[in-house]
């Protein structure tokens, strides 16, 4: 049996549909004509977010491994404790 922890990253989802205008405004997310949209913000689609949990349920770059950290498709590169970005593991 092997493990993965698996992080999607920023997924605009429906989850946040009934935050209001202004809560949005701080994710820099608007609602245009209902529907939500995050211009330049990086966030994924669902069927963007879904991609990294099923790479790994399939990859055999990961044949034989364990306990490694995904993200974006792929094993996520190790970055030292000082590192102020967001992708990567410490």
């Amino acid at each position: 049996m092997r493990a993965f922890a698996v992080h999607p990253r920023g997924v605009l989802t429906d989850l946040v549909r009934y935050l209001t205008d202004d809560e949005l405004k701080q994710w820099d997310i608007t609602r245009v004509n209902g529907k939500l949209v995050a211009p330049s913000t990086g966030y994924k689609v669902p069927a963007q977010g879904a991609a990294t949990s099923l790479g790994c349920a399939v990859s055999p770059q990961l044949q034989d491994k364990g306990g490694v950290y995904c993200e974006d498709c792929d094993i996520a590169r190790l970055v030292p404790n000082d590192y102020t970005g967001s992708d990567g593991v410490r």
